[in-house]
């Protein structure tokens, strides 16, 4: 759930992923550990970069030396509008500030922040070469750039208790569409879903120093009954869509397909195997027959600016 699929009640893309699931991305022990590793405590200052609506950064937040202030952008006023009422829930008006800016034209001046950071942002991004640059702009000299980024092809190679023996060509021919949905993507310039894996070398290329990757201890996992808060919170907000969204949903798909070089007609051959492991996921949840791991792929990697 944390990086594909649908989310209920037909929501949009952006509803469906900027909501109060995103507090059980990470695991509170392994985030004080990061917090450590990145030395927050010496951070007076964070720019939160594509903040959607606060959720990364208001985690990191506390980490943070006792008088750091926040500041929050994203180019959608909606997000901004809600970042705010959630900085008034969490009391922390007096130290988080939300505006409407862009990874690409960062509205601030040079070397303003001791630490720039991002969450899946990089992924969604046209040209992310530019928003580094931007992002490093307004970094202080020695301070911190950190990003949490993934690899969302690795899922096909996790299994459950469903499909642990489906049919070799069926595993594959997963893995083949929705590598080709992700190049397609790419080739359009709407974002590479997989960009985890490359952004050291932006890094190294945007002349960071101290370049180091870790990877969140954080499982997908369920077992049934399914009784931890993180389960029970994402399957009360699971259901198959309507069939108007799957249609939605198989357009754009098959737009990305077939600009990533897939042949026309095998995409919905292709296509179908997606529905039917997302539906197959949430019929296995309400008879408590699913269960998996739930391995995930997902980057922390930081560089320091000279």
């Amino acid at each position: 759930m944390k990086h594909g699929g649908f989310i209920s009640k037909n929501k949009t893309h952006s509803e469906g992923y900027l909501n109060d699931l995103r507090d059980f991305w990470w695991n509170p022990d392994f985030i004080a550990l990061m917090a450590k590793r990145w030395n927050l405590h010496k951070v007076n200052s964070i720019l939160d970069v594509g903040c959607g609506i606060g959720h990364w950064s208001q985690m990191l937040l506390p980490y943070l030396a006792n008088d750091a202030n926040l500041v929050g952008i994203d180019p959608e006023a909606q997000w901004i509008k809600e970042a705010k009422e959630r900085s008034v829930i969490n009391e922390l008006t007096s130290k988080a500030k939300y505006q409407v800016g862009s990874a690409e034209k960062i509205p601030f001046p040079d070397e303003s922040f001791d630490m720039v950071t991002c969450q899946t942002v990089l992924i969604h991004l046209s040209d992310v070469e530019i928003a580094l640059k931007e992002m490093q702009r307004v970094l202080k000299p020695g301070g911190i750039l950190a990003v949490a980024e993934p690899n969302n092809l690795i899922s096909c190679l996790v299994f459950n208790t469903l499909d642990i023996n489906d049919p070799i060509e069926n595993i594959l021919g997963l893995i083949k569409i929705k590598l080709t949905l992700q190049r397609g993507k790419s080739i359009l310039h709407e974002g590479y879903d997989s960009f985890g894996d490359l952004v050291p070398y932006s890094f190294y290329k945007t002349k960071l120093k101290n370049i180091k990757v870790y990877l969140s201890d954080m499982a997908d996992y369920y077992v049934p009954p399914y009784k931890t808060a993180r389960e029970k919170a994402i399957i009360s907000e699971l259901e198959i869509p309507s069939k108007q969204s799957w249609e939605n949903e198989k357009s754009i798909s098959k737009k990305y397909f077939l600009a990533g070089g897939g042949i026309e007609n095998e995409f919905d051959k292709l296509w179908q195997l997606i529905v039917e492991k997302f539906k197959n996921k949430v019929n296995g949840l309400n008879d408590h027959s699913y269960s998996t791991s739930g391995g995930e792929l997902m980057y922390l990697i930081s560089g320091i600016k000279s």
